[in-house]
């Protein structure tokens, strides 16, 4: 017998229908940065001189601000248009600090598997690219900002605090709402190679499973921002 809480296929159509919303939303925001950008820096908002922005820091840090800031007001109202109670349903509970350890360790070790990975399948193209937004951002201040904790609290409330939560309370269940929401985060890193994508849908099998076993989105959130602070410190050394 199937639990109460359990939502229906109409429900998990709404779901998919405003986290695809959502998403294109944030696309258009981004895109929609690096097109002014590229009018200003370039006199042009031509498929080439947008190309061209799209690697500068300066233009992909107001993207993404502009962007996840949005995203994070959008998805917070989704969730309360759904009738949710906000904070229970993100599951934003307090962590003993043991566990979180844990998991920060955990997520220690994911970023040595994929710098591991990266020696194998051959990452530079993805390197190439963040070093290059590092050093042509003058603000690195409000890159590292951006990077290490807008970005994370607004990918880490849709995706693991909205779009998993709801994926695992329909007959997808857990296994499949962790391979769905991880999915759909790789997706929206198509600046990379395949690679990396792939790399990035692991994590996000990690992230989501912390966030499931401790019962608390901070979990996913701090080992979402422990992983892209690293990720600047790399580049800041090797820039």
């Amino acid at each position: 017998m199937k639990s109460d809480n359990k939502q229906g296929l109409a429900g998990l159509t709404f779901t998919i229908i405003l986290s695809a919303a959502i998403l294109l939303i944030s696309l258009f925001l981004q895109l929609s940065c690096i097109a002014a950008a590229a009018q200003i820096m370039h006199g042009s908002s031509s498929n080439e001189a947008i190309a061209a922005t799209a690697k500068h820091g300066g233009a992909i840090t107001l993207a993404i601000l502009t962007s996840s800031l949005i995203g994070i007001i959008i998805t917070l109202l989704t969730i309360k248009l759904k009738n949710k109670q906000l904070l229970s349903y993100i599951q934003f509970n307090k962590i003993p600090l043991k566990t979180l350890r844990n998991w920060l360790l955990i997520a220690l070790a994911t970023t040595l598997i994929i710098e591991a990975f990266s020696l194998i399948f051959d990452f530079k193209e993805a390197e190439k690219l963040m070093l290059m937004w590092y050093s042509t951002a003058k603000n690195k201040p409000l890159l590292f900002i951006t990077m290490v904790f807008i970005a994370p609290i607004f990918e880490e409330l849709f995706f693991r605090g909205f779009l998993l939560s709801n994926l695992k309370d329909s007959f997808l269940g857990v296994t499949g709402g962790l391979i769905i929401s991880s999915a759909a985060w790789a997706a929206i890193h198509m600046q990379y190679d395949l690679a990396m994508m792939v790399m990035i849908f692991f994590m996000g099998l990690v992230f989501g499973a912390a966030k499931i076993k401790t019962n608390s989105i901070l979990t996913s959130l701090a080992m979402h921002s422990t992983y892209n602070a690293i990720a600047f410190i790399m580049m800041a050394t090797m820039a």
